[in-house]
């Protein structure tokens, strides 16, 4: 395969990195404090909060073409073009970036408060309620659920995807305890940084642990998701 060298960036991350200079064919890489893979921006300190602010941006500017194009809002109408066409846009692959940072959360959850006081007859009512007239989650629930059925996934073979979850084996275990009583149930290892502590595989253990047997043990994706909307209901 031949690389296109102006497209080749270097990304340093971490605190520690060396920062060390890398060639192709002699000449030097430049390096970039920030760059999109597949659709996440990554930044050098990977933390989500550039993406957050892109992802919201585009949200944004695509509820108000919505918006602009219907005088009468109708709840039904409306909220399917929201989920179809807004929506997306704030939840694509939201196990990899799901922030931590309250500003990036509140950030996020503010395009879904403004497109339910675009809902017709719903203007009375605060946040909460108009989710529950409409049976929405808010975004913070929506990312959670992911995060949840992604780890399904994972500890069931599906999609061949690698990070790291380790499950707790009770029959290795001389006692059995809360954590090992069953054998999905994941270890949690240890973290020295607060963007280590919300890595994937660092915090969905205590979510995916705290889950009753019945769901872990779903037999199929399909399953699994109905019985974990019925238990986050």
């Amino acid at each position: 395969m031949l690389f296109n060298i102006d497209k080749c960036k270097i990304l340093h991350c971490g605190r520690n990195n060396p920062k060390n200079e890398y060639y192709m064919d002699n000449i030097k890489l430049g390096t970039v404090e920030s760059e999109r893979d597949i659709g996440i921006r990554i930044t050098s300190n990977l933390k989500p909060t550039t993406h957050c602010n892109e992802i919201v941006n585009k949200a944004k500017a695509v509820l108000n073409q919505i918006s602009r194009s219907f005088h009468y809002r109708d709840k039904n109408v409306f909220i399917r073009l929201y989920k179809q066409y807004v929506r997306p846009h704030l939840e694509f692959s939201s196990s990899v970036w799901n922030p931590w940072n309250l500003a990036d959360i509140k950030n996020i959850e503010a395009v879904q408060i403004k497109a339910i006081k675009m809902v017709s007859g719903l203007q009375s009512q605060d946040y909460h309620d108009r989710l529950k007239e409409l049976e929405l989650w808010t975004l913070e629930k929506r990312r959670k659920f992911a995060d949840l059925v992604q780890c399904y996934k994972i500890l069931h073979n599906i999609g061949n995807v690698k990070c790291g979850l380790e499950t707790v084996n009770a029959a290795q275990n001389r006692a059995t305890t809360r954590q090992t009583s069953d054998i999905l149930n994941l270890k949690k290892g240890r973290a020295n940084s607060d963007i280590r502590l919300n890595f994937f595989s660092f915090r969905i253990v205590d979510p995916w642990n705290s889950l009753p047997s019945e769901i872990k043990h779903a037999t199929s994706v399909a399953s699994f998701k109905s019985k974990l909307k019925k238990h986050m209901n």
